[in-house]
């Protein structure tokens, strides 16, 4: 049995199976864990997404910054923009079961010493922390109501720094940013979600966030994570796995394997979108 962790497909479904054949994965012995960003700017998000569905329990998604923008526009709570390519899936006649499907996946998941998130996890939480702040969103997300009430606030407030008594809403949102959309830091935990450039390009304060030390986890765990696509999978740093390759720019669909460590990937089939 073989655990792969699979970088943002984003819709790149040929690519998907591409990487699965290269692996060899068996359904039947193996699991996946999607790092998020399953869908958007690629051209067949409904495709990946019914494809993962249907492979049970032998694969797990932790949720991206596009999974949540794709259920506060199919819940009529967003405008859609025509940069989004999940119209397909707007207009599926499944499309009630994905969300439930996707309200029911994780922010991050554990395995052995190595943790699964989208964006990254912060220096300011231990890792029982993160997974009780993660524990959290995941239970509003699983409750039609509160699920409602999250994704229709979700831009309303953009919360950049934790504060251990912020409250609902406020507090959901925060925690969110900081699992699906970090990518840079300060030193108090103040997020930047504003940047997503090169590291070359951080502003003055900030860090990537894997850069700054976080003793709990050092030399324990692993993180893997997506996300940063103009990083290229690079972090220069054994503890933090970057699998975001830039598939859907031309670039590549990365994968992990938790029990080996091997890195696998294939070259995107073209560019399907400007960067």
């Amino acid at each position: 049995m073989a655990t792969y962790v699979i970088g943002d497909v984003q819709g790149c479904y040929d690519e998907l199976q591409l990487l699965l054949q290269d692996i060899k994965f068996n359904k039947n012995k193996d699991k996946l864990i999607f790092a998020g960003d399953i869908l958007n700017k690629g051209p067949k998000s409904l495709e990946t997404v019914d494809f993962i569905m249907s492979l049970g329990e032998s694969a797990q998604v932790v949720l991206g910054n596009h999974e949540i923008l794709f259920l506060a526009i199919s819940y009529n709570y967003l405008p859609s923009s025509s940069k989004n390519t999940f119209d397909d899936i707007i207009k599926a006649n499944n499309l009630r079961e994905i969300q439930e499907w996707l309200c029911n996946q994780s922010l991050l998941i554990k395995v052995n010493d190595t943790f699964v998130v989208h964006a990254g996890i912060p220096h300011i939480w231990s890792p029982k922390k993160a997974l009780k702040r993660a524990n959290e969103v995941e239970f509003v997300l699983r409750n039609i109501t509160t699920r409602r009430l999250l994704l229709a606030n979700l831009f309303n407030n953009e919360m950049e720094k934790w504060n251990k008594e912020l409250e609902g809403i406020d507090r959901w949102l925060c925690i969110l940013n900081y699992f699906t959309r970090m990518r840079t830091i300060d030193k108090n935990g103040r997020l930047n979600l504003k940047f997503s450039s090169t590291i070359d390009q951080i502003p003055q304060s900030f860090k990537p966030w894997f850069k700054i030390k976080h003793k709990k986890f050092e030399n324990k765990y692993k993180i893997v994570f997506g996300h940063w696509a103009a990083i290229k999978g690079e972090t220069k740093d054994k503890g933090a796995i970057a699998l975001d390759t830039g598939c859907v720019f031309g670039g590549r669909l990365s994968c992990y394997c938790i029990e080996t460590h091997k890195h696998y990937s294939v070259k995107a089939l073209k560019s399907y979108k400007d960067v």
